[in-house]
């Protein structure tokens, strides 16, 4: 089946089930159907997924310039850009040492915001998952910089975590 015709398929299928919703006044949709249940991921909506690749596709400058660094085949720990947490998508994790990245540029300034993203650091310190910001440079001194703060932060975040494991 050609791809148009699909596409022609789907939108039928999405019509007449729209068309049942209004008439029996139920839910076009199951209500958990186009979410995903995973450990992090917490129930959320496909769309968040799909927003998170776009914004893996089209990174800052900045962004950019810090994936090329830590991105590398050789460079330790792992991070994987763009990922969704517990709703929220952050600009770099690493699952191993819980470690969530984010790269703050102008818009992060405003009040709303701030606002926005104590909520999120808070949500994700609750979830054992530690917050590292760095601001939105692109120079490659800045990024070495940044980078070696990070190699020291997951150093303590592995003690932190070896620490947690020999306690339970």
């Amino acid at each position: 089946m050609s791809l148009v015709r699909k596409k022609r398929r789907a939108e039928r299928q999405k019509r007449t089930l729209l068309k049942q919703a209004s008439q029996k006044n139920k839910p076009a949709v199951h209500p958990t159907k186009g979410i995903r249940k995973h450990e992090l991921a917490n129930r959320c909506p496909d769309w968040k997924f799909e927003r998170a690749r776009k914004f893996a596709k089209k990174m800052t400058s900045a962004e950019q310039a810090f994936w090329d660094h830590i991105g590398k085949p050789g460079f330790r720990p792992r991070f994987r850009p763009q990922m969704v947490i517990l709703g929220y998508i952050v600009d770099f994790y690493c699952n191993k040492y819980k470690l969530a990245i984010e790269i703050d540029g102008g818009y992060h300034l405003s009040s709303k915001q701030i606002a926005n993203d104590l909520k999120r650091d808070l949500a994700l310190k609750n979830a054992g998952i530690a917050v590292l910001r760095f601001p939105n440079t692109v120079n490659a001194k800045q990024v070495r910089r940044n980078s070696a703060k990070l190699l020291i932060f997951v150093g303590n975040q592995k003690n932190r975590l070896k620490a947690e494991k020999a306690e339970s």
